[in-house]
């Protein structure tokens, strides 16, 4: 198993989806993780899915997730994209799932499929600069991200891909480009963003101070 920056940066791992407030369904979980770090499980709308069997299956992947059971979110996601196997929200549903297995390849071909299904899907580019950055991959990583529409996404998605930025300059030790990013990330951040600054200040404090200075 490769070694990764699970213990310092698991926050905004879990961006699946962007979402609906609507019809009375689940919601957001913002929480603390295993590894005492954060990750954000949002739960999407009926709306964003033309099967409802496939919407069912995914939310079912979705609880399962929420139980640190990867293997068996998997399977529903895959059950999900057999009906849809276009829906960018399944696509990056399963890589993210796929990443949490140390499957990086096949998890950098799910999100690659869901920014091609929707080039206009953000979340993924953020996911797929995440999933570069634990496979090592840091530049590749940065063009990544820098196809994302920085202005068209939402706060979770901004703060996701800031973070990813500082976190693959930091590795590439390309100092002054990662602490504009990092100054950007406390430009944004709210009060209820502490969970998430608290993440950001662990890895400035113990990888890009020590590689930075």
């Amino acid at each position: 198993m490769k070694k990764i920056y699970l213990v310092l940066i698991f926050i905004y791992l879990l961006i699946l989806i962007s979402c609906d407030s609507s019809n009375n369904q689940k919601q957001s979980i913002i929480e603390k993780s295993k590894t005492n770090n954060v990750r954000v499980i949002n739960y999407p709308s009926k709306s964003l899915f033309k099967n409802k069997d496939a919407y069912d299956k995914h939310n079912k992947g979705l609880d399962y997730i929420a139980d640190y059971d990867y293997k068996q979110a998997c399977n529903y996601f895959k059950k999900a994209l057999e009906l849809e196997p276009d829906n960018s929200i399944i696509l990056n549903s399963l890589g993210l799932c796929k990443m949490r297995l140390y499957n990086y390849d096949e998890a950098s071909t799910f999100f690659r499929k869901a920014i091609k299904s929707d080039s206009s899907y953000y979340v993924a580019y953020g996911n797929l600069g995440l999933n570069l950055f634990y496979d090592k991959k840091y530049k590749d990583a940065i063009e990544i991200l820098k196809l994302a529409n920085i202005d068209s996404v939402g706060s979770i998605e901004k703060k996701a891909i800031y973070f990813h930025f500082f976190l693959n300059y930091t590795k590439l030790k390309e100092c002054d480009n990662a602490f504009k990013y990092y100054s950007l990330i406390k430009q944004i951040a709210k009060k209820e963003d502490k969970l998430f600054l608290e993440n950001v200040e662990k890895f400035k404090k113990d990888v890009f101070d020590k590689d930075c200075q």
